[in-house]
């Protein structure tokens, strides 16, 4: 059987200065985590194993009660503080982040990657990619030359072999988004993947302090 990873990617204290903090910030993951909660019984039904990762918070700290009080059991739950590349460029956040969880990601064929700072519509996305099993992304914008990573799903060797070679450095002297260099790095390597119109998500623009369906 396909042995699937899904983590659910946080930041409660995020240093970039463009990030919301505070009461807002826990509140969309109080709003985005519980949403998602709601379609755990599919995730059972193929064996996904769920993980919340927050990459600001030390080892040996708890995350905030408000979010423990709402996660269910079975939930694995794995911190540790990484900011110092995301207050650069929070893509390199991201994919420090994937480093520190090499070992787990290795053991599983698929990773679904999900912030859940955003809101689920609804789980047409993900419903789709367990009954599919294959790369599936979204544009990230009109000239389809990059994917949006707050949702998507990947082959885990893909995934490892990608964060083996990207350059973070680079990524930071150029202001490259983590977007563009995904979506690269896919049509370099010629790696198969599928794409859905919307990931059916509500997306809070920090930058223009608005929301967005996508």
């Amino acid at each position: 059987m396909t042995k699937i990873l899904c983590i659910l990617s946080i930041c409660v204290n995020p240093c970039n200065y463009y990030s919301n903090k505070g009461i807002e910030r826990m509140g969309q993951y109080i709003n985005g985590l519980n949403k998602f909660f709601e379609y755990l019984e599919i995730l059972k039904t193929f064996n996904v194993d769920v993980y919340i990762f927050d990459n600001s918070i030390d080892e040996n700290e708890k995350l905030p009660q408000e979010l423990l009080d709402i996660i269910p059991n079975g939930i694995k739950i794995l911190n540790a503080n990484l900011t110092v590349y995301g207050c650069i460029n929070k893509g390199t956040g991201l994919l420090v982040s994937w480093l520190y969880l090499q070992n787990i990601i290795d053991k599983y064929d698929f990773l679904i990657h999900f912030e859940p700072r955003q809101l689920l519509l609804n789980f047409n996305f993900i419903k789709y990619f367990l009954e599919n099993q294959e790369n599936l992304f979204t544009y990230g914008n009109c000239e389809k030359n990059c994917f949006n990573t707050g949702l998507f799903c990947i082959r885990c060797p893909i995934l490892i072999n990608y964060i083996k070679n990207v350059d973070i450095i680079n990524m930071i002297e150029n202001c490259i988004s983590i977007e563009y260099y995904i979506y690269n790095y896919f049509i370099q390597a010629k790696i198969p993947y599928n794409i859905k119109d919307k990931m059916e998500l509500i997306w809070y623009d920090t930058f223009e302090n608005s929301e967005r369906q996508m």
